[in-house]
């Protein structure tokens, strides 16, 4: 079953080589209900923070909200009325998912907040690199036609 067939309340895309920490639901269906897109802290297996979010350069992002603003999520969490707004999602960006969603959901005035208490330990992770960085750096690279496909879809 892929995402556009879910029927819960909320969506999550994770990995199967991500861990969840005890207490990492709460904090993610919050930022939901209070209308924000959460991002979780990732961690390398030896504890030391792999990603906490991101900046882009977008400038998609409001400032001034009681949560800590971040331009993308790396773990996407969603409600049922946020996946409406982000879907579907381009299949040349299927790595892409968490700028995507961060992305379309700011489009929108939807901010991405970091809840910090809300964590995941990537367990396939190169300690120092993390894995999969290498894809977010070609990512950066082709900021110009993910604005491209942003754009046609706002």
């Amino acid at each position: 079953m892929g995402a556009e067939d879910f029927q819960g309340d909320y969506l999550h895309f994770g990995a199967d080589d991500l861990e969840p920490h005890a207490g990492w639901w709460q904090p993610l269906v919050e930022a939901c209900d209070a209308g924000m897109c959460p991002c979780p802290v990732v961690l390398e297996p030896d504890g030391r923070v792999q990603s906490m979010g991101g900046t882009w350069g977008w400038e998609l992002r409001a400032e001034g909200e009681d949560w800590e603003p971040v331009d993308w999520t790396t773990v996407p969490f969603m409600s049922r009325e946020q996946w409406e707004v982000v879907s579907p999602m381009p299949a040349e960006l299927h790595y892409c998912t968490d700028a995507w969603v961060s992305a379309r959901l700011a489009v929108t005035g939807t901010l991405t907040v970091l809840r910090r208490e809300a964590r995941f330990t990537h367990h396939n992770a190169l300690a120092g690199r993390g894995a999969g960085m290498d894809v977010h750096v070609r990512n950066r690279h082709d900021r110009a036609r993910f604005a491209q496909l942003l754009a046609e879809v706002t």
